[in-house]
């Protein structure tokens, strides 16, 4: 009995997470992001790292909360990176050095919906630390 609690539980959850969901407005056209990921002080291009979009989903039949999607992408040889949607909402955008974790390029985008931005996320090289 336990079991299957749980698991409804962790079922109606993942419903929440579901990009294709009806609960999910979605913008005809949708919004795209595309840029460069660079190292803040010397601007080389930061190839193959992991670019993530986050939106806190507010409309969830089964969330009181929100859940927070993820988007990824991958740069690529040139540190170039694009990421598009049809879905509106408030989003940031981050990105983990493979050098040091503590180190973050990160931007709030904000409401997306119909937009097509052109961003560049830059990476700080030294001297990063977890801000509290």
């Amino acid at each position: 009995m336990k079991t299957t609690g749980f698991l409804a539980i962790v079922l109606a959850l993942s419903a929440c997470n579901d990009p294709y969901s009806s609960a999910i407005d979605r913008v005809p056209g949708g919004w795209r992001i595309h840029g460069t990921l660079v190292y803040q002080d010397s601007h080389v291009a930061i190839p193959d790292t992991e670019i993530e979009v986050v939106r806190v989903q507010r409309k969830c039949r089964f969330c009181e909360m929100g859940s927070v999607v993820f988007v990824t992408t991958k740069t690529d040889s040139n540190g170039r990176f694009e990421i598009s949607s049809e879905v509106p909402g408030s989003y940031s955008i981050a990105a983990w050095s493979k050098k040091n974790s503590m180190c973050v390029a990160q931007k709030n985008l904000y409401f997306l919906s119909g937009q097509d931005l052109a961003i560049d996320l830059k990476m700080p090289e030294t001297n990063c630390y977890m801000k509290m």
